[in-house]
This record gives C-alpha cells, structure tokens and sequence, in this order.
C-alpha cells in the first residue's frame, strides 16, 4: 500500500525524523522521512525548495530500439501536502541532512551511440538500481501502472548485453518542430504507447485528410525541449502553457537570449518540468509545414479525429490548444 499524509489532529505531536537523502547533478534532493511512524519517499528541487512530490523509485519507459532501458525518471506521485511541504522544507534547507551523491551527470546517454556512453549508462543503472533496493528495504513500495523499474524488470545486463546500432535516429525537431520521420520512425525514448498510437492514428489521418501524415518532433532532451520553445514563444504560447511551472520567467528570458544549454539545465533539474510530455517520451507534434492540408483552422477537426482513435483504441490521448504551426497530441 502506498501511503500518503493524512491530516493530523489539531496539537498533535507529530515526529519527523529523517532516514536517507541523496542529490544529483540535477539539483534534484530524493529523501526519505519517517514522519508519525510511517515512511515516505519524497522528492525536490533546489531551484523550488518547498515543492515536494511523492516518490516510488527510479523508473522507466522500458527498451526502444536505440534505447536499452527506454528513458529513465523518477516515479512520481502527488505532490507533497502544503502545510507538510514548508515542515519538510525547513529540515532540508537547513543544510544538516547527510545527503549522497547521485551522478547522474556522467556522460550516460539514454540511446549510447558508442562504448564509452554505453558503460556510463550501465553506472548509472546500477546506481538507481541500488536507490531502488534501498527504497524497498526502508518499506517505500514502487508504483503500480506499465511501467519497468530499473533492479527489477531491467538491469545492468539489459545495458552491457545491448549492441549499439549502426545509426541512431535522431529525436530532435528542425525548423518550426518539423523533421522528415515518416510514422514508422520511432524516436528513441519514446514510449510504445505513443508509438502505437502514431501507427493507428496514421491511416485514420489519410482517411480524413486524404494524404500521408508527417510526425515532428516527439521526445527531446532538456536541451532540445529549451531550443523548441522557441515557436510558442514567437508565437505568444508560452506564457500559455508554461507560465504555472517553475522558473518560468528566468527560461523564458534564457530563450530569447538563446541560451538553451542554461535553459535546458534549469528544465533537466525540474520535476514538474520534466513530467511534460515531449520530455517523457508522450508527446508528438504533427507540423503544418511537413502536412499542408492542415492549418490552424482545422484544430477542431484535428482534435475530433485525436478523440475518435482515441475512443476506438482505448488508447488515451489528447491534443492541446497550440495551432499557430503544428498540432501537439499527448499520449499517457
């Protein structure tokens, strides 16, 4: 059973003490507090010190092509009860918790394109793999749902046992989020849900609009995600969909300085950040550049078909309201 705080009585003594912590590159802080005698995970960040979520582990989206163990993230959970969230915060900043280091900046790639970058991420697995088996020990249950969880379904093996393709296929978006993939293209980090919704979705799109549909881009680094929000900023859609999450105004200004590896840096520390769906392998953009029959005035039309494969898939997936270039459909 996963526990989450209940609300105590008014003037009870609630004791919180602290059982582990650790930090990586990121900025990242995973800790684990005993708090009224029962344990919890919990996880934030240095860029926004009195937000915490609930944590289940290290995880990820299982083996893509060019990727031996998907994309790693942390499981996350609800975020962290306010009134808890500042008791917490207070403990965390005051700078007593021994917390461990956790490189998770060591030159791993998610999808290796050579030996060195292979290794790194094999390190780095067996890290989270140990976190992972730490968190099971201290009574911190994973999260239940599709996804792997590094030390139990993939392992280190999963890694060293892999053989490195002789072309990667690149996952990044070009000019306006567009790319020359065709629907049989995967990007790696991808989730198969996504990549089995593109498949259905495509012929069902040729029905509808009468030509082949051309895929943008779908996962991205922090990095990447940075450089592509450059459109909805020129467009004026960024304050629309990323006013609400942290730091917004500092990635912003980052953006238009064209200071993506800043800005990337802040978005790869970020937890609520990195749930977006580009950055977890859910999200694709269907641009207007590489598909002329769509345009702005065809979103409705384009989210009435979204819902319909949706609905006959079983498959969740949604489009939001971004229309100046392309369409974003989110997959869960």
């Amino acid at each position: 059973m996963i526990h989450t705080l209940k609300k105590f009585a008014k003037g009870s003594n609630i004791t919180i003490k602290f059982v582990k912590g650790w930090k990586d590159d990121f900025r990242n802080i995973l800790t684990v507090f005993e708090i009224g005698g029962k344990k919890y995970c919990l996880l934030s960040n240095e860029a926004a010190p009195n937000e915490f979520s609930y944590c289940f582990g290290i995880g990820s989206t299982g083996a893509q092509n060019n990727a031996p163990v998907g994309k790693g993230n942390y499981l996350i959970g609800n975020k962290l009860e306010s009134g808890y969230a500042d008791i917490i915060a207070d403990v965390v900043k005051s700078g007593t918790l021994q917390l461990q280091p956790l490189p998770n900046k060591n030159g791993a790639s998610w999808a290796p394109a050579n030996e060195g970058q292979k290794t790194k991420l094999a390190d780095l697995v067996a890290i989270y793999a140990g976190i992972n088996k730490e968190l099971q020990q201290l009574g911190i249950v994973y999260s239940e749902g599709d996804r792997y969880i590094f030390g139990k379904d993939l392992t280190v093996a999963d890694v060293t046992a892999w053989t490195i393709p002789s072309e990667s296929i690149s996952s990044s978006g070009t000019n306006q989020h567009e790319s020359s993939h065709s629907t049989s293209q995967t990007a790696s980090g991808n989730t198969p849900n996504l990549s089995r919704f593109l498949e259905i979705l495509a012929p069902e799109f040729k029905r509808e609009f009468g030509q082949d549909m051309r895929i943008g881009s779908t996962f991205r680094t922090p990095r990447e995600q940075a450089e592509a929000m450059r459109w909805p900023l020129s467009v004026g859609d960024y304050d629309k969909l990323y006013s609400k999450l942290p730091e917004a105004a500092k990635i912003k200004q980052l953006i238009i300085n064209k200071q993506y590896d800043e800005a990337g840096e802040i978005i790869g520390g970020s937890p609520q950040w990195m749930r977006g769906p580009h950055l977890t392998g859910r999200g694709a953009d269907i641009p207007f550049g590489k598909n002329p029959v769509l345009s702005s005035k065809e979103h409705e039309r384009f989210k009435g078909l979204v819902g319909r494969v949706s609905a006959a898939s079983g498959m969740q997936a949604k489009v939001n309201s971004e229309k100046a270039s392309h369409f974003h459909i989110s997959v869960s």
